[in-house]
């Protein structure tokens, strides 16, 4: 008896967890319609049962390795931190950094505000995503914009990213957005120090040695 009813109980878990996950896909797929609630789906699905997560978009297309110079049109899947991110197609799936800028590390001060900048910038929308170069991790370093604005250099003048001097000195434009934010005290300028990402990386890769 005891068993009969451990089965039952199972059974209704699972129907009742199969069609929250039904519900829930089709209501990402239904992005149109949703205004910001698909948007809250993405950024918490991490959170999610995993019979959800089997239904949303992307999970079951592989990762691509982008070409130079290429152009990806398609939506922002994953924001990961403030200068890395996913972007989905009809039939791939990309990973992206932005060219020119280093964003604070999500463990790093001001690493969650730059984050969820992003977000707020991209995730779940379309994008243009012109690429630069491939860099050692497989990952499209590239210029995103969203209608007419450039996400990268909005970053820098937002004082959510530093202009990547290192790889992008020829930047005027980065670098004349980065001045405007220190001027404005924007962002990560608020602070009176901070931490360039690429120093707080070396600190914690010797700390681990």
């Amino acid at each position: 008896m005891i068993r009969l009813l451990f089965d039952l109980v199972r059974t209704v878990v699972f129907m009742i967890a199969i069609t929250v996950a039904f519900v829930a896909g089709g209501i990402v797929f239904n992005l149109d319609r949703l205004g910001n609630l698909d948007v809250q789906i993405l950024k918490y699905k991490k959170f999610l049962p995993k019979e959800v997560k089997a239904v949303l978009p992307g999970q079951n297309i592989p990762y691509t390795r982008p070409q130079p110079k290429m152009t990806i049109t398609g939506r922002v899947l994953e924001v990961y931190d403030g200068d890395t991110l996913t972007v989905l197609t009809p039939s791939n799936k990309f990973r992206v950094r932005l060219f020119g800028i280093d964003a604070p590390e999500v463990l790093q001060e001001y690493g969650v505000q730059s984050r969820d900048l992003l977000r707020d910038l991209i995730l779940g929308q379309n994008v243009t995503v012109e690429v630069i170069h491939v860099d050692q991790y497989g990952r499209a370093v590239a210029v995103i914009r969203k209608d007419l604005l450039e996400i990268n250099t909005e970053m820098v003048r937002s004082g959510a990213a530093w202009h990547y001097h290192q790889y992008a000195a020829g930047e005027k434009e980065l670098a004349e957005a980065q001045q405007e934010a220190k001027n404005a005290k924007a962002g990560l300028w608020q602070q009176s120090h901070p931490l360039p990402p690429w120093e707080y990386r070396q600190k914690a890769k010797k700390s681990t040695l």
